[in-house]
Order: structure tokens, then sequence, then C-alpha cells
């Protein structure tokens, strides 16, 4: 589990605000106006290409940075597909190059930069995949916002746990807190962490954050480490109708 794959950002960017005001109702019936207003907007996005400029931090247990990786890359995405454009990779603040590049490349796909089989929720073709419960109204930012829990209904790597916050008065999403509902025994303390923020009228993933702790311990801990990772996305451009040769490259 990485930068938290890259296909849900494809699936996230689906998501348009401006649900419009909801009638009356129980707590099944805000979260199917929501989870339909998802499917009704997403049909209007036929593909998205945007900037994102991630940072992966190591420290150990007394907090001393070990090591630094860091790339820029612009991403295309259409009907699940995607394709990832590296512009700038640095480890420790070095520019890599040639071989060193392409290494480093292969390893931040290995570790999930690049994912196509994630299945988060509040996108379309998920509705059936989690169980939403609204859990009740809060107040963030000055706004009251809708607080939806989501657990999946089959427990995998691909599928989180977690909760959404979604503005009552515009149905926007606001924040998504979360976790993998299946981590290898050795992390703990896994927080993961989705900002969206309104772009012409509609909200999109503005940053990514991950907290996670690495602990191998048998009768003492045998090694500790704390991961950050930060993800921020930007310059988006929707519907550009870029031909399908940007796949094949």
């Amino acid at each position: 589990m990485s930068s938290a794959f890259e296909q849900t950002w494809c699936a996230i960017l689906l998501l348009l605000s401006g649900f419009g005001a909801a009638g009356p109702g129980g707590s099944e019936d805000i979260v199917s106006a929501i989870l339909d207003r998802v499917d009704e907007r997403s049909a209007t996005l036929h593909d998205a290409v945007y900037l994102g400029e991630y940072r992966y931090e190591e420290r150990d247990a007394g907090g001393t940075l070990l090591r630094t990786e860091e790339c820029r890359r612009r991403v295309y995405t259409r009907a699940g597909r995607q394709r990832v454009e590296f512009l700038s990779v640095r480890v420790n603040g070095t520019e890599l190059t040639g071989r060193g590049r392409e290494r480093q490349i292969a390893a931040l796909r290995r570790k999930g930069l690049v994912q196509d089989e994630a299945v988060m929720p509040f996108f379309s073709g998920a509705r059936e995949a989690y169980d939403y419960q609204l859990l009740g109204t809060e107040s963030r930012a000055g706004q009251e916002v809708w607080v939806v829990g989501f657990t999946p209904r089959r427990r995998s790597m691909q599928t989180v746990v977690g909760h959404a916050l979604v503005a009552t008065q515009t149905r926007d999403l606001v924040e998504m807190q979360f976790r993998p509902s299946l981590l290898p025994w050795v992390c703990v303390g896994t927080e993961m962490r989705l900002f969206f923020s309104p772009r012409d009228g509609h909200a999109f993933p503005e940053r990514f954050e991950m907290d996670m702790e690495i602990r191998v311990r048998l009768i003492v801990t045998l090694m500790r480490r704390r991961l950050r990772i930060d993800d921020r996305f930007s310059d988006y451009r929707f519907n550009t109708g870029f031909p399908d040769s940007v796949f094949e490259q």
C-alpha cells in the first residue's frame, strides 16, 4: 500500500459536487442520494489529466530522517485506463537519470504509486462493494458536514475502511479518513487522509497524507520505522479528448 493507489485518483476524479439540496429522509435516503448523484455526475467526466507531486519520508524510531523519495508526474485517465508520465524523480534530494531513474520508477510502481486495482468508496462501480452508514453530523471549518462511515463487504488489500465528511449544503466531499482493510502485521498505526477542494464548482482531491509505522518484533523490537507520504494534486483538465495513443506510449 503506497501513495495510495493511482486508481484511487482515477476513481475519485469522477466525483463532482453540486449534489443539490437533499430532501427530508432518513439515514439510508441521504446516503443513497449521495451515491446516486456520484453516479449521475460521473457520467459527465470522460477523461482527465492532472499533476501529482509525491514525497515520501522514512525516519528511525528517534525521528532521524533516513530517506526521502520525490516525484512529479502527469496522469492521464479514461474509462479505468491510466498512463503516468514521470516528469521528475528524486531520491534524497538528488535528481535521478538513466538506469537509476528507471529503477526508482519501477520501485514506485511496485509500492503502489501506479496501481489500477484499488476499490475505493464513493465512486461509480463500487456501490455494491461497501456498506455505507450515516453516523451523524458535525461542524468542520465553519460548515455542517455529514459523517458517513464505510466498510467493505469483502476485506482485501484493495479495499479500505473509514469515514467521509460530506458538506450538507452542497453534498461535496470534504475529507476522507481511512486505512486499508487488510495490512501486513508489521504495519501499525496506519492513518490515511484525503482532502478535497472546489475547482470550477466541483470538488476534487487536493492532498493525500499517510502516516504509518513499520515495526518488526520477535522477543524484542528488531526494527522500527516511521513512514510519511504527502501527495498533492493540481492542474486538473477534463474532457480534453486526448488520443488513445497516449496509453500506448
